[in-house]
């Protein structure tokens, strides 16, 4: 016996295949078994009518900082979109150093957040990692280095200006 399975809906697999009237069987938090043949489960939704696909991916969100809102993965959600990917228009939650720090906590506060939420305890990708994972946001998030953050660590305020050799050529992340 499966924890759920939809039934009767328009299966969409995402490789391009034609769609298929099948049940999906949910075990945990994992597609168990797509058949034609019908399936036990303690939670059975009836999907006529209604298409059943993998989640979509939204590939340029904005929601670098938004996050960490409540229940931002839950209107990601509601629209299919299981992933979503940030930092793709330069700027980036990590890598931080003490200034930029200080930045980001004085924006996520006046956007008037959850205090523990407004905590900028990370510097690093893995930081950032750790505070989402704590947090359970509910959509799969995909971090991108922003190019901006980059910059900005290597050259702080100067940074409208061109490259010179040599620049600094490491940064921690």
């Amino acid at each position: 016996m499966y924890d759920l399975v939809i039934r009767n809906g328009r299966v969409i697999d995402g490789a391009g295949n034609p769609w298929l009237r099948a049940n999906v069987a949910v075990e945990g938090d994992r597609i168990a078994k797509v058949s034609r043949r019908e399936m036990e489960a303690e939670l059975t939704v009836d999907a006529v009518g209604l298409v059943v696909s993998p989640g979509f991916i939204d590939s340029h969100t904005h929601s670098d900082s938004t996050v960490l809102e409540n229940n931002i993965g839950m209107n990601f959600l509601t629209q299919g979109v299981t992933t979503v990917v940030t930092g793709e228009c330069g700027g980036s939650m990590y890598p931080l150093d003490e200034g930029a720090q200080r930045s980001v906590e004085a924006k996520l506060r006046t956007r008037s957040m959850d205090p523990a939420k407004v905590a900028v305890d990370w510097l690093s990708l893995e930081d950032w990692r750790v505070k989402l994972e704590g947090m359970e946001i509910g959509v799969n998030h995909v971090p991108l280095v922003g190019h901006r953050t980059i910059r900005t660590r290597a050259l702080g305020n100067e940074r409208a200006r061109a490259l010179t050799m040599p620049e600094p050529t490491e940064i921690e992340a």
